[in-house]
């Protein structure tokens, strides 16, 4: 009996260590991502906007036989302005992307979707920021670099993200992908 259990318990060890040998050497099509970090602003902002942070979610899909993919991002991103307020967004972008490969992987990304940004309400003495809030159209362009952790990935990218001349920011991000 105690043999047995010492068998069984040494098979499942043994299977507990190929698993991210495993899941590593299967391509999956679908991945999620999760990231965050700094974000730079950039155009009229960048005038009164200091070092913000930048949140991301994205969907991945492969498609088959190739480096090409489709990309989907949600962002949410809040620059702080020098009076205490913040210009944030928030928006959705879709694209492709194309992708080396390896255990590390150069890639690169464009898309174009809307953005959601809203101006701190302050009145500044010489200028305020009073209604500037919409939705318009933005892109953005990008590049990073993705790393094999095992069944786990994880990244590190820039991207020029473009919602109009008042709302332009360099967002550096890192994160997972599962």
């Amino acid at each position: 009996m105690m043999t047995r259990t010492w068998v069984h318990t040494v098979r499942l060890l043994c299977l507990l260590t190929a698993l991210p040998a495993i899941a590593s050497a299967q391509e999956r099509p679908l991945r999620i991502a999760f990231g965050g970090g700094a974000s730079f602003p950039s155009g009229h902002i960048a005038e009164e906007g200091e070092m913000g942070y930048n949140l991301q979610a994205s969907l991945r899909l492969a498609l088959a036989g190739g480096p090409v993919g489709l990309r989907a991002d949600g962002i949410y991103q809040s620059i702080p302005d020098e009076h205490g307020g913040s210009f944030t967004g928030l928006g959705g972008l879709a694209g492709l992307a194309v992708s080396g490969t390896g255990s590390v992987r150069p890639y690169g990304f464009a898309g174009v979707g809307a953005l959601k940004h809203e101006a701190p309400d302050e009145e500044h003495g010489d200028h305020t920021h009073e209604g500037e809030r919409g939705t318009s159209f933005a892109y953005q362009v990008g590049a990073g670099l993705g790393f094999d952790l095992g069944g786990v990935g994880a990244f590190a990218e820039v991207r020029w993200l473009d919602g109009g001349e008042d709302h332009r920011a360099i967002p550096i991000t890192v994160g997972l992908s599962f």
